[in-house]
């Protein structure tokens, strides 16, 4: 049995039988899979801030639901102060840190934090709701 070959670029090949065609389709599987490959982390291209942003965010949205709120501020500012520059996870362990102030009753430490993300994301319908929310407890009807 032959199957039509749709490369061009084999000049005078008109037909390549079953077990020609398989061994062409292998060779390119594998090509693409050792391109792959040669990345870091065997075609990882995560970075260790990501692990480590990814793992804290959790950590400190679990420690707000028991709630240990100390030690969701504790951790969200140690995060914050090491990733804080970050253009991806910066602004979310911030919005964090904010909320976490708040729910540890320090609203005036967690204004700044919560203006700073409700300005650089205003699309991001949490964090305006905590900053209102950190505004009437401050008594702050309005801006």
């Amino acid at each position: 049995m032959f199957l039509e070959c749709p490369l061009n670029w084999f000049k005078g090949v008109k037909m390549l039988d079953k077990r020609h065609h398989s061994l062409l389709v292998a060779s390119v599987v594998l090509f693409c899979l050792s391109i792959l490959m040669s990345y870091p982390a065997g075609g990882s291209i995560r970075s260790e801030a990501h692990a480590t942003a990814q793992q804290g965010m959790a950590t400190i949205d679990s420690l707000l639901q028991v709630p240990a709120t100390e030690q969701a501020v504790k951790t969200a500012n140690r995060l914050w102060q090491a990733l804080g520059d970050d253009p991806i996870y910066g602004w979310q362990l911030e919005g964090r840190l904010g909320l976490a102030l708040m729910l540890n009753d320090q609203p005036e430490a967690a204004l700044p934090h919560l203006e700073n993300v409700a300005r650089d994301h205003p699309r991001e319908a949490a964090h305006h709701r905590n900053l209102g929310a950190v505004l009437l407890k401050l008594n702050r009807r309005g801006r």
